[in-house]
């Protein structure tokens, strides 16, 4: 019988303090910490510790990741279709004109789980750039403004943003989500995906500075 790690499991830290579902998933989640099966006695309830992994483990699991799944939308390697647009703090954006700059997309809504799970990570690539005018980041939000505003409120999303963008993900054929997109400074899709995966911030990462160094 296979042992899952679920919410049926134990997982104890390391100094043997049990830990709730909602509280081990979330550090798990994080990235920043692994998981070791220690007692399989009885498969329907497998113990494990939890445990915060050393920098070298975690560049070590990032490299084994593979590339998230195809979005299916786009194609690596194609023109981008750019478009033009408003974001909430009424800049306009033609990012036809943005040509020469690194475009990081993402498609998402509210009510999509994966969307909202990989906010932090999403959240860390825009501050980890935001000194360098040469990369931009705009979220397409499926969502009206005065949603998106009160959700904004409690879960802060570090994007430009365009809200109502449903006839943009639509003009593209999107049809998972999220969808995120890098586009390099010759206006070539250089990364695409669709769908949650820990993996998509890396793969991002990893096009950004593959597009800086050109």
């Amino acid at each position: 019988m296979q042992i899952k790690l679920d919410q049926n499991a134990t997982v104890k830290n390391t100094d043997g303090q049990e830990y709730p579902y909602a509280v081990w998933y979330k550090l798990f989640q994080s990235g920043k910490y692994g998981v070791k099966l220690t007692d399989a006695k009885d498969p329907q309830k497998p113990v494990f510790v939890i445990y915060e992994m050393s920098q070298q483990e975690i560049e070590d699991r990032n490299a084994r990741m593979p590339k998230p799944m195809d979005s299916g939308a786009f194609k690596e390697g194609d023109d981008f279709n750019y478009f033009t647009f408003r974001d909430t703090d009424n800049q306009k954006f033609k990012l036809e004109d943005l040509k020469g700059k690194i475009l990081v997309v993402n498609y998402w809504f509210i009510n999509c789980p994966p969307c909202r799970q990989e906010i932090p990570d999403l959240n860390a690539l825009v501050y980890k750039y935001k000194d360098n005018p040469k990369v931009l980041f705009v979220a397409v939000g499926l969502d009206p403004w005065y949603e998106l505003k009160d959700f904004l409120k409690t879960t802060p999303f570090n994007y430009h943003f365009v809200t109502d963008g449903r006839y943009i993900a639509n003009s593209f054929k999107i049809s998972g989500y999220p969808t995120n997109v890098v586009v390099d400074t010759k206006g070539k899709v250089v990364f695409q995906s669709k769908g949650g995966s820990p993996a998509n911030s890396l793969w991002i990462e990893k096009s950004i500075e593959a597009a800086l160094s050109e």
